[in-house]
């Protein structure tokens, strides 16, 4: 049995940081998964994380 790490990253108006925190996931941790929850956000996060 293979044991995988889940990272949940919570995101309420991080439209200005969320590509540069899942970036920083990506290149640093990249056997790790990850799931971005979008907590309501009046910005454009949902867009962003739409597009990517």
């Amino acid at each position: 049995m293979t044991l995988r790490t889940l990272v949940v990253i919570p995101a309420y108006n991080e439209a200005l940081n969320i590509r540069k925190t899942v970036g920083d996931l990506q290149k640093n941790a990249p056997g790790v998964d990850y799931i971005v929850v979008n907590d309501g956000s009046r910005d454009n996060t949902l867009q962003i994380l739409q597009e990517n």
